[in-house]
């Protein structure tokens, strides 16, 4: 089962699924901007501790992750792509460096709406 690791509602629903594995997406189903792929990281790392939830308004609950068997592995951002503005005179390198160096030192699982992750720099 593939989905975006940026939605924690995703994430927990896969996890929670009873799917033997789970790819927790930061290429294809993300959205190709600097703070979704901050929240996809946060959100992965989440998902290893097992801390991630997120409020189910329609039955007025917050929903965790529950303890199973699945195997949780992830697709890094850019590995074909070329992409500019992380070094300094626009020098083109790798987009999956825009993933990779942007870890979390602070991390509260959330959706992308209402975000509070401060990145290292």
């Amino acid at each position: 089962m593939t989905g975006p690791a940026d939605d924690a509602e995703l994430c927990v629903k896969m996890l929670n699924s009873g799917a033997p594995g789970v790819m927790l997406d930061l290429e294809d189903s993300c959205v190709n901007d600097r703070t979704h792929h901050h929240t996809g990281v946060a959100n992965i790392l989440a998902c290893l501790r097992g801390e991630l939830t997120y409020y189910d308004k329609k039955r007025l609950r917050t929903v965790a992750i529950q303890a199973s068997s699945t195997v949780i592995f992830t697709r890094p951002r850019g590995l074909h792509l070329n992409q500019a503005g992380l070094i300094a005179d626009e020098m083109k390198h790798s987009g999956c460096f825009n993933a990779v160096g942007s870890t979390p030192k602070k991390t509260r699982a959330t959706s992308n709406k209402d975000a509070e992750t401060t990145y290292a720099s």
